[in-house]
């Protein structure tokens, strides 16, 4: 996309499309995140994100990955923060898909940056059923809906809460317990 370095992130949102934006700083240059919805053919909601970084080689930002649901069947929402959940002082981007099941399914890929800024997806975490996660740094908190009884979607009578954290270059689940619905805390994404 031609357009300067400095160019504010909202210009960078596909024309036609309603999004949000946001930036994290890599290596000293901005990497650029967009989150955008359209209404899809069968009326419903497509959702694409993308992240892109600027290239002066290029001559502008350019798309360095993307995931999209074109027809609006597999998400109904799309979220992105930024955090270091690694603990080397260098944000992350964590983006969530929340699903379209009746059980509103939580993934979230956890995107990192190369010495280069070049993104990678390091994990992916989910799905999770009613999922819900919080960050911190150098953690993350998973909590996934349980059904024993095959219980509606809606209404899972517990919560497997389960603690990932980053070491050695690999994201490891160290701790996890069942919980009641009334301590899971609202989710980042």
């Amino acid at each position: 996309m031609a357009a300067s370095e400095g160019t504010p992130c909202s210009a960078l949102i596909t024309p036609g499309t309603v999004g949000e934006c946001g930036e994290v700083v890599v290596g000293g240059d901005r990497t650029a995140w967009t989150i955008e919805r359209a209404t899809a053919p069968a009326g419903t909601a497509s959702h694409t994100v993308r992240i892109l970084g600027y290239a002066a080689d290029a001559g502008g930002w350019v798309e360095q990955l993307r995931a999209a649901d074109p027809a609006g069947d597999r998400w109904v929402d799309l979220g992105a923060l930024p955090a270091d959940v690694t603990g080397d002082a260098v944000p992350e981007l964590l983006v969530g898909f929340r699903g379209a099941d009746d059980r509103s399914a939580l993934g979230v890929d956890v995107v990192g940056f190369d010495p280069e800024g070049e993104p990678r997806v390091l994990a992916h975490v989910g799905p999770a059923p009613k999922g819900v996660i919080t960050v911190a740094v150098g953690r993350l908190e998973l909590f996934e809906g349980e059904y024993p009884n095959d219980e509606p979607g809606c209404c899972p009578p517990s919560y497997l809460r389960r603690t990932i954290v980053h070491g050695d270059g690999v994201f490891r689940v160290v701790a996890s317990e069942t919980v009641l619905p009334n301590v899971v805390p609202a989710s980042q994404l």
